[in-house]
């Protein structure tokens, strides 16, 4: 398990939340749910959107199964130069140097 999540209920899931469908980090945009059936339980269909990929990801799980968040901190920051191997010079958001690790 990865350190940077949080664990929630699948129940407690909702639309506009950030969760790892499929092991990839996804905001989700559609969560449906279907009854107890015959031969088990409820299961929960959500559609998401790779924030990386921007593709959209489908995962099926238990309605009894925990689920996990991905803690995803948004930031802004400006881009400075393009440097070789296709990394990018950003400008921190308080200014105070550069950041130069980011593909």
């Amino acid at each position: 398990m990865a350190s940077n999540v949080e664990i929630i209920a699948s129940n407690d899931l909702r639309v506009g939340m950030y969760a790892l469908l499929k092991n990839k980090p996804c905001k989700v945009l559609e969560i449906s749910r279907s009854k107890n059936g015959k031969h088990g339980g409820a299961k929960i269909h959500i559609i998401g959107l790779d924030i990386f990929s921007l593709k959209k990801v489908e995962d099926l799980i238990p309605s009894s199964h925990n689920m996990e968040l991905p803690i995803v901190k948004k930031e802004e920051l400006s881009v400075l130069d393009m440097l070789q191997d296709r990394y990018v010079s950003l400008l921190l958001k308080d200014m105070s140097g550069t950041r130069q690790d980011i593909r």
